[in-house]
């Protein structure tokens, strides 16, 4: 009987760690963030990124050059360890509802946790490098236009390369009454007024104004002014037209500086339009030279023999009647900018906020999606936390009557040992099969009929990795219980059998 009931339970003990061991897998994979927050440490996202956009390369009729592809890249790996802590704070909040450890789903909070807030949009955008981005995107854009990289798009990189900082720092402060309302936290919106509050405001305008080198923007706006002939003919070259362009620029960054407000009004269609006057009567004064330098060059004929004193008086005569041809002033109005650059602006804000209305819908339907997902799962993973509980009592009790009945360290031991070793090696050779095999590129693209793009291969295979992991620690830690056990049992010392004798008694 003492043998057929170690029999029993030993075979018992052996079905019971077979299950114990798929239950531990599912729990470690089902139940536990670290599952997937493991794969998504596993992923380079950087890498299946490049590989997507060469196997897009391939059918694509406008491939991305291979300089913004790098660039591309290289954001991505830099902010590819933000990108992963926040969605692994995303995975545990939602954890903790199906864990019991919080009241409810709540899909607004783990969103306003990890992605929607400005530290997460400061975080990213400190490690991208908007410039050389802006850059590269101009450049392709040129490339498939065939027009050459004119001046203004040159002096618009160096702007944004000065502003950098101040533009990451709007784009911050911007983003948080924008989440706050896409999350719920406020009912309504107006990008209009957070756009000239947070980006487009006095501080910022005047800085871009200052940053701006506005040489080539002024010779677009009054170089037709002074591309013109003076009296007696005299004619400004090109280069002299912008040496008087450079003397005028800082009255011009000065009035532009005083317009900045009405002038982002009128970006974002706050009013309809706006006209200021730049007076250049004082800037002009510094051109007084550069007509001389033209006068000189050009010499009237009855100047012609005269000595330096009597050009010098002459042309004293002759600035006032050219200063007069000259601009006093210049205007710059909504006409400078055109109807079409307001209308741009607030066509695409009036868009954004349609979005961000639409945007904030879908999170409400997802909250409520998720919550009724969640709830429907809850009661099978306390009936599966409850069983897994119970076979961890059912074993140890098992164990603990295979003790009972042996009454034999070296005898609980050597039984225990066979069955800890038995399951665990068998075990730990199946695992090691599946991760070899399995997990292998080669048998993943002959298992699925057609061909695995290798951004897939790269998240299939540390899936199925970190599939067999649980099930490879449990049958590993199975194996050296069991060896450790046997060895105990082979070392311990055999318990002495107790000599009964019978003596007669003594007489006294």
């Amino acid at each position: 009987m003492k043998t057929l009931g170690i029999v029993l339970l030993s075979f018992l003990l052996f079905i019971l760690l077979s299950v114990f061991g798929l239950a531990f897998t599912i729990n470690q994979i089902a139940l536990t963030p670290g599952f997937i927050t493991g794969v998504i440490h596993d992923i380079d996202f950087s890498e299946t990124t490049r590989d997507m956009l060469e196997q897009q390369e391939l059918t694509s009729d406008k491939p991305l050059s291979s300089e913004l592809v790098d660039i591309i890249i290289d954001t991505l790996d830099k902010i590819e360890p933000v990108l992963k802590e926040n969605i692994n704070i995303a995975v545990r909040d939602t954890y903790d509802y199906v864990l019991g450890k919080a009241n409810a789903p709540n899909l607004k909070d783990t969103l306003g946790d990890s992605f929607m807030n400005a530290q997460f949009v400061d975080s990213v955008l400190e490690k991208i490098d908007l410039s050389q981005i802006v850059d590269e995107v101009m450049k392709e854009q040129t490339q498939s236009s065939g027009e050459p990289e004119d001046t203004l798009q040159k002096s618009l990189l160096a702007t944004i390369d000065k502003l950098e900082p101040t533009i990451k720092k709007q784009a911050v402060a911007a983003s948080d009454p924008i989440f706050r309302y896409v999350l719920g936290e406020t009912q309504t919106i107006d990008l209009k007024s957070i756009t000239r509050q947070k980006v487009l405001n006095k501080e910022f305008m005047t800085e871009m104004i200052d940053a701006i080198d506005i040489k080539t923007i002024t010779k677009d706006m009054i170089g037709d002014q002074l591309d013109m002939e003076l009296p007696q003919g005299i004619k400004l070259s090109s280069g002299e037209v912008d040496q008087i362009i450079v003397a005028i620029e800082p009255a011009l960054k000065i009035g532009m500086t005083s317009a900045a407000e009405p002038i982002a009004d009128y970006l974002l269609g706050i009013r309809s339009s706006f006209s200021v006057t730049i007076s250049l009567d004082t800037a002009m004064t510094s051109a007084k030279s550069v007509v001389k330098q033209a006068f000189l060059r050009q010499l009237p004929p009855e100047l012609a023999g005269a000595t330096p004193a009597q050009i010098d008086q002459a042309f004293d005569v002759y600035w006032p009647t050219a200063r007069s041809n000259m601009p006093t002033s210049f205007v710059l109005d909504s006409s400078t900018f055109g109807e079409s650059v307001s209308e741009s602006f607030t066509k695409m804000l009036d868009n954004a906020q349609e979005g961000l209305a639409e945007m904030r819908n879908s999170i409400d339907e997802a909250s409520i999606s998720l919550k009724e997902a969640l709830d429907e799962v809850k009661p099978y993973i306390r009936i599966f936390q409850m069983a897994y509980w119970g076979l961890i009592i059912l074993i140890l009790l098992v164990i603990g009557g295979i003790i009972l009945i042996h009454r034999s360290v070296r005898g609980a031991t050597r039984d225990l040992g066979i069955n800890f070793v038995l399951y665990g090696a068998i075990g730990l050779v199946v695992v090691l099969i599946i991760k070899s095999i399995v997990g292998s590129p080669e048998f993943i693209q002959n298992f699925i009929k057609g061909d695995v793009p290798d951004y897939a291969l790269n998240i299939i295979s540390p899936v199925i990795q970190r599939l067999t992991q649980p099930l490879f620690t449990f049958t590993l830690a199975c194996t050296i219980i069991g060896v450790a056990l046997l060895v105990v049992s082979f070392v311990y010392p055999k318990r002495e059998p107790t000599v009964e004798t019978n003596q007669p008694p003594q007489s006294p």
